[in-house]
């Protein structure tokens, strides 16, 4: 909306000025304390009038009518600098008559325009560059000296653990190769072998010794104090580098706003001033660790809102740690970090890379509900004569009704125009600057669900136009419009390709083609595979095939599958996790089973979790639960288990989301089976079996219960460190 009023001021100036030169770049070099420096910039428009050159911005803003007739020249200081300052640039190239025209556009219902005039103020105009000069020079030396530092300590930097664990040399070469190279590193390694500090210590001294910056990426908040234990151990050996721990918006924010209104907003006011009062950048390059918490105590007592500072403090931080969707959901991505080849001079680590794919796809799946567009509409109901945002909100909220009336009575794909999307996409635009500019004493709640439902429109238009890799269907019985993403990688291909160096690690990413197409790194990736340095006799892997899971054989094997477990746990009592594919078939199963044993409920809250953790550390029960599931990855159970039971190969819901990929999948590598179901069954397996040997002292067994785990393509995927020569060494015979 504003772009546009944008080029139509510009159009009709170039037919009233026949010499008129739009984004015209203007470009100066200033030699200053022995340093040169080029400033360059492009005004919106250059033309001559009445005999001056008339250097004009075009500025679209968002205000009431009261306070736009209210603008002067004067009281708009950013939009009057910018100005200045080109008039200055081509004074100095040589121009004279010079006149500043800021052209104002109200995008406000209210509408219209004006324009103001300025004469050039050359000498504030100095004195603001060489102030401006002054502090870039001395932010330069700043960051020169604190990269000379951590440049002199990375050779004599040492590993912060005692000695090395099995294979961590390897990891320390390989990670240092990729990193120095700029390459991608898909780096495959078992569970208990210190893929963290084999992974981020090498990192750390590329970054040092290359004047580059990493971000460690995690799914979950555990690794992160896992990454924090080991910042501490380094700190503790006077490492000088700076760290900035991330914790999510919705955790910092003291009002516990739905939407962030920057402009209102009593914890921005001034926060650039207080940014510069107070010392967190100094502290930065002092080699300070902040997290939200510290930041919190310290910044909450001055007015000053904890995630705006963090987010601050992230262009100074030598290491961040932060979650996934900093980096790869477009809506939430730090710009101010990795946009504008920003991502260059940073060494991207994901951690747990299995999940990334997953969670892009949930990313660029959003929907529509019929029932929340309904319930939006009639809360509005009375309220249009009151302000005409509702009345247009409305408007907006009938097309949509209509839209879904024009749906398919069935659940099945439909194809969506972009076109059309994107016309709605600035619609919902326009409609949120509605909403920021309604009068307080009109009946709109600042976190009103309608702007919290506007905002997920946006997303879902902007996926409708992405084109290739999606799909969308509809679902008739539920009235849910949804986007699907079929394939992540091609979502995830152009940020991979814009950082430095990406090490993706995990304890499984196999097949490497796989993982490597999901993550976006197709054949520009290396793979590192490392085998389980534990002792073989640690564990005792067992397949038994008697049974099957196949949906159709369920019900006929489910009390054999119960006889099994319990027969396990009378062989040796003791804790066992026993992983099912999905939760009906867990509580259908468990109807069955005699020994002790505690389930895990579909909704669990932080502190059902810790009580059913706590359970485990005492033992001596099953514990019951779904593979691919919070109690399945990412956490330890030092020397609790006495074995681990899988049962059946844990594939995806078959559903018609579930059969589009495949479809999308087989028209592109033929595969469509292996992509939607097969691998991400197995990697579950993997994972979960991977709770049980975390160190060189644990002992348990593995149990995998199902006919399949011994058929193609399930069979090839069983981890080659786990049999001596062939898959049936692990086959236990039948006692029947």
């Amino acid at each position: 909306m504003g772009r546009n009023a944008h080029i139509h001021r510009q159009m009709m100036l170039k037919r009233r000025h026949p010499d008129f030169n739009g984004e015209h770049q203007i470009s100066y070099r200033f030699d200053f304390d022995q340093c040169s420096i080029n400033l360059r910039g492009r005004p919106d428009a250059v033309y001559r009038e009445d005999n001056f050159l008339v250097v004009e911005e075009i500025k679209s803003v968002l205000a009431s009518a009261e306070a736009f007739q209210g603008y002067t020249i004067e009281n708009l200081n950013n939009f009057r600098t910018q100005l200045d300052l080109y008039l200055y640039l081509l004074r100095l190239q040589g121009q004279d008559h010079l006149r500043g025209r800021l052209h104002l556009i109200n995008l406000a219902e209210s509408g219209g325009d004006k324009t103001l005039d300025c004469a050039a103020d050359f000498e504030r105009t100095a004195l603001l560059l060489e102030a401006a000069f002054s502090r870039l020079l001395a932010e330069i030396e700043r960051r020169r000296n604190h990269y000379l530092n951590l440049k002199f300590v990375a050779d004599e930097l040492q590993f912060p653990f005692p000695t090395f664990r099995p294979q961590q040399k390897r990891m320390l070469e390989e990670v240092s190769a990729a990193a120095e190279s700029g390459g991608r590193l898909m780096l495959s390694a078992p569970t208990g072998i210190g893929k963290t500090a084999g992974v981020l210590f090498p990192a750390l001294k590329a970054a040092f010794q290359l004047d580059k910056k990493i971000y460690f990426a995690t799914a979950k908040t555990t690794q992160r104090l896992i990454v924090r234990g080991l910042v501490d151990r380094l700190k503790l050996k006077s490492a000088p580098f700076s760290a900035l721990f991330l914790t999510a918006r919705a955790k910092l924010c003291p009002l516990e706003a739905e939407v962030c209104q920057w402009d209102s907003c009593q914890y921005i006011c001034d926060f650039e001033d207080k940014m510069k009062r107070f010392s967190f950048i100094e502290e930065m390059y002092e080699g300070a660790v902040f997290d939200g918490e510290n930041i919190s105590r310290r910044a909450l007592p001055v007015n000053m809102c904890p995630f705006a500072v963090a987010l601050a403090l992230a262009e100074y931080a030598d290491l961040v740690v932060g979650d996934y969707n900093y980096v790869f959901d477009p809506r939430i991505m730090i710009r101010r970090i990795f946009a504008d080849e920003g991502a260059a001079k940073i060494i991207l680590i994901i951690d747990e890379a299995h999940n990334l794919p997953d969670r892009i796809r949930d990313c660029y799946s959003p929907e529509i509900a019929y029932s929340e567009v309904e319930f939006l509409l009639a809360s509005l109901k009375g309220k249009a004569s009151q302000w005409s945002f509702h009345k247009n909100a409305a408007s907006f909220l009938r097309a949509l009704v209509k839209f879904f009336h024009h749906l398919p009575e069935a659940v099945c794909p439909v194809e969506l125009s972009s076109s059309d999307w994107s016309d709605l996409q600035a619609e919902a635009e326009t409609l949120i600057m509605q909403f920021n500019l309604t009068p307080s004493d009109i009946s709109i709640v600042k976190s009103d669900p309608l702007l919290k439902f506007l905002n997920e429109f946006i997303w879902f238009a902007k996926t409708a136009q992405l084109g290739e890799g999606m799909a969308y269907l509809y679902d008739n019985q539920r009235r849910i419009l949804k986007a699907l993403c079929l394939d992540p990688g091609l979502r995830l291909k152009d940020t991979m390709a814009s950082f430095h160096s990406v090490i993706a690690m995990s304890a499984t990413l196999a097949p490497n083609e796989f993982f490597a197409e999901m993550l976006g790194f197709y054949d520009r990736a290396s793979n590192v595979n490392l085998l389980n340095p534990f002792p073989a006799e640690n564990r005792k892997i067992r397949i038994i095939p008697e049974v099957s899971t196949l949906y159709k054989f369920r019900a006929r094997f489910v009390p054999k599958i119960a006889e099994v477990i319990d027969r396990i746990y009378a062989e040796q009592p003791g804790g066992y996790f026993v992983f099912f594919p999905s939760y009906a078939y867990m509580q259908e199963t468990a109807e069955w089973i005699k020994s002790p044993f505690l389930l895990q409920q579909a909704e669990m809250n932080e502190a059902s979790r810790s009580d059913f953790l706590a359970e485990v550390a005492k033992g001596g029960k099953l514990f019951l639960a779904v593979l691919g599931g919070v109690f399945a990855e990412g956490v330890d159970y030092p020397g609790q288990l006495a074995g681990v039971i899988i049962v059946g190969p844990g594939l995806p819901l078959y559903c018609l989301e579930t059969e589009m990929i495949r479809d999308y999948f087989d028209h592109c590598y033929g595969r469509g089976f292996e992509y939607a179901y097969v691998y991400p069954g197995m990697n579950r397996v993997i994972q979960a079996a991977g709770r049980l040997i975390r160190s060189e002292t644990d002992r348990g067994s593995i149990t995998l219960i199902c006919s399949r785990f011994l058929q193609e393509p399930y069979r090839s995927l069983i981890p080659r460190d786990w049999y001596v020569e062939e898959v049936e060494e692990l086959v236990v015979k039948s006692r029947n």
